[in-house]
């Protein structure tokens, strides 16, 4: 196919919507190397509106290396991302636009709250030794630029934790003899942790960027005031079909060194979030103490703006750098595997409504016997 007939026909089904038609003629052409920007964005916009983003975001990054100055190549790969949930590569790109193009992305330069979101959970233990754990948390996103966004947050956590410890104090009444075993008795600790979290992303191109995040807790545990202090970061690669990470953490727990590398990966193979598929992996050296954690997962939408996601974890240690250090507290107990059931259904045109249910395993710190927990968790999110 010559350049003259692609670009007669691929305007024309352009002008009718025939966007079947248009794909076989544009494949065509390029498959004869007939390659031009208006080509490429008639393309785009095909997949645009048959919910293909990944493909659409393909063919505008094409017309944008030709074309440096086109405003609707980049406000189209500004919506693409964040029809994809890649806002901050969507900012990226609504800087390449004309101003009236990028207030139509929703995104603006400057941006105190561009985002918010809260939550609590209960979880309900298979033991007596523990009661419910209560966990509550509040967060806010900000846009500091087209390039750089910040997000913090606070969080509690409470559950109390029964021991039963060697009584060291006993002493026999006088005349009688010790007892055949040393006597016990059960301690009641309070834990309560309390914590800040930030998270600073800084977008390099529409491909790239590089993160950093602190951990800043308090814990409060049977009158012992201990701090938790935890540096994070990492890379993300965002390609059309999905995105890769790699992230490290480095801080001190309870007195001890902590290390953590991890990496991540998400992949949606239909080009839209009609179904993905993600893993996150991490090896941790903590104290001395050397474990790992995996987390892989599915998710899909039933219905537009509704989400649901599927998870398993399984390891020997706690994975901080999951979600790049976005949930944090210190598990008393050791982990062992848990599954998880998530949900979000729309409020509105900015708001969702999320829903988890977590179903855990757990080996206790004084005995090392297993005990089960259900936890359900209930939440708000905001968007701009």
């Amino acid at each position: 196919m010559d350049y003259r007939t692609a670009d007669s026909l691929t305007w024309k089904y352009y002008l009718a919507g025939e966007w079947a038609k248009l794909d076989s003629a544009g494949d065509l052409a390029l498959g004869d190397h007939v390659d031009y920007p208006y080509l490429r964005m008639r393309l785009g916009y095909s997949a645009f509106v048959n919910g293909n983003y990944s493909r659409s975001l393909l063919h505008y990054e094409k017309a944008l290396k030709e074309d440096k100055g086109n405003s609707f190549a980049a406000y189209y790969l500004a919506q693409n991302n964040r029809n994809l949930g890649r806002d901050d590569e969507a900012a990226f790109y609504a800087s390449r636009t004309d101003d009236s193009l990028a207030r139509k992305t929703g995104l603006r330069k400057y941006d105190l709250s561009r985002s918010a979101d809260g939550e609590m959970s209960v979880g309900f233990p298979s033991v007596a030794t523990r009661s419910d754990a209560v966990y509550a948390r509040f967060g806010f996103g900000t846009q500091i630029g087209w390039r750089l966004s910040m997000y913090n947050s606070v969080d509690v956590f409470r559950q109390d934790f029964t021991s039963t410890l060697v009584d060291t104090a006993f002493r026999p009444p006088p005349g009688f003899p010790p007892p055949p075993h040393p006597p016990v008795k059960q301690v009641v600790e309070a834990v309560r942790q309390y914590r800040y979290y930030t998270k600073w992303n800084y977008q390099l191109n529409g491909h790239f960027s590089v993160w950093a995040s602190g951990n800043f807790s308090k814990q409060s545990d049977a009158g012992t005031i201990s701090h938790f202090y935890i540096g994070m970061g990492g890379v993300n690669y965002a390609f059309a079909y999905g995105s890769i990470s790699g992230e490290s953490a480095y801080g001190k727990l309870e007195g001890n060194t902590f290390t953590q590398y991890g990496g991540s990966f998400v992949v949606y193979p239909s080009g839209n979030l009609g179904w993905y598929v993600f893993m996150h992996g991490a090896l941790t050296n903590d104290g001395g103490r050397t474990g790992y954690d995996v987390t892989p997962g599915f998710g899909f939408s039933p219905g537009k703006k509704i989400w649901m996601e599927a998870r398993v974890n399984f390891g020997n240690s706690q994975s901080y750098l999951s979600g790049e250090g976005y949930y944090f507290y210190r598990l008393i107990d050791q982990p062992v595997w848990s599954g998880t059931l998530s949900a979000g259904f729309p409020l509105g045109n900015n708001v969702q409504l999320m829903v988890h249910y977590n179903y855990s395993q757990s080996a206790q710190k004084d005995n090392n016997s297993n005990y089960y927990q259900n936890t359900i968790t209930g939440g708000l999110s905001w968007k701009r």
